[in-house]
C-alpha cells in the first residue's frame, strides 16, 4: 500500500509538472501566433498604404496580388489586374527583354533588378516607373515568387523631356542667331571690296570712253579692281579656315 501511495504520488507530481508545461507551451505558442499576426497585420498595411506600386507575380509572370497604388498606376481593379500577366502590362517592343529579366530571376541567376522601365495601362496609355524585381525562395507551404516595386515617374519623364526639348530649341534659336551675325559680317566685309570693284570698273569705262581715251587712268582702275577682287578672295579665305577645325 505504502509503494502504491508513492508511486501515486510520483504520477500525480509527473502529470502536474507535464500540465504545467502544457499550459507553458499553449502560452508561448499563443505569443508566437499574437507575433505572427502582428507581423502579418503590419506587412499588410505597409502593401496597403505604400504610396509606390507593390505586385507579388509568379514564376510564369501571372500576378497574384497587387497593392491600390499599382492599380491605379495602371488603371485596374484589383480583380481586373489579377486577370494580368507581367507580359499584358509591357509594351509589345519590350516584352522580350522583360522575359529575358523574368527568366534569370527565376533561374537564379540574379537575385534582382533595379532599372526605369515602360509599362502599358489599361487604356493602353504608357507610363515609366523605377522598377526594382527580386526572387522570393519557394517554401514548404508556398510557391516561388517575384516582388515587383514600381514607382511612377511619368510626370517627372516628361518633364526631362519637356525640358530637353526647349534646350534644343534654345540650341537652335542661338545656332540661327549666330548665323544671322555670321552672314551680316561676311555680308558686310564682301561688299567694301565688291563696291570698290564696281566704282574702279566704271571709272576704267569712263576713261576708255574719254577723247582720246586716257590708257593710262583705266589701267590704274584695272589695277585696283585687281586689288579689290583680292581682298574680296581674302575674306573668304579668312572664313573657311575660321570654320575649319584647327587652333
Amino acid at each position: 500500500r505504502d509503494a502504491l501511495q508513492r508511486e501515486l504520488a510520483s504520477q500525480s507530481e509527473d502529470l502536474s509538472e507535464l500540465t504545467g508545461e502544457l499550459i507553458a507551451n499553449q502560452r508561448a505558442l499563443q505569443r508566437s501566433m499574437d507575433a505572427l499576426l502582428e507581423s502579418e497585420h503590419r506587412w499588410r498595411a505597409l502593401f496597403e498604404h505604400s504610396p509606390v506600386g507593390i505586385g507579388l507575380v509568379d514564376a510564369d509572370g501571372q500576378i497574384s496580388a497587387t497593392n491600390p497604388a499599382f492599380q491605379a498606376m495602371l488603371g485596374y481593379t484589383r480583380e481586373e489586374i489579377r486577370l494580368c500577366s507581367l507580359l499584358k502590362i509591357t509594351p509589345e517592343e519590350d516584352q522580350e527583354t522583360m522575359q529575358a529579366r523574368i527568366a534569370r530571376l527565376v533561374s537564379g541567376e540574379v537575385r534582382e533588378y533595379h532599372l526605369q522601365r515602360r509599362y502599358q495601362r489599361r487604356d493602353g496609355r504608357v507610363v515609366w516607373a523605377n522598377t526594382s524585381v527580386s526572387a522570393i525562395p519557394a517554401t514548404p507551404g508556398s510557391p516561388r515568387l517575384l516582388v515587383v516595386v514600381a514607382e511612377d515617374i511619368t510626370d517627372r519623364q516628361r518633364a526631362a523631356e519637356a525640358l530637353a526639348k526647349a534646350q534644343n530649341e534654345l540650341a537652335r534659336v542661338a545656332r540661327v542667331s549666330t548665323l544671322g551675325e555670321l552672314a551680316a559680317s561676311i555680308a558686310h566685309e564682301v561688299n567694301q571690296p565688291l563696291a570698290a570693284v564696281v566704282t574702279n570698273a566704271n571709272a576704267c569705262l569712263r576713261w576708255l570712253d574719254a577723247q582720246p581715251p586716257d590708257a593710262d587712268e583705266a589701267e590704274a582702275a584695272v589695277h585696283r579692281i585687281v586689288r579689290d577682287a583680292n581682298r574680296a578672295s581674302d575674306v573668304i579665305a579668312r572664313i573657311r579656315s575660321f570654320l575649319r577645325r584647327g587652333d
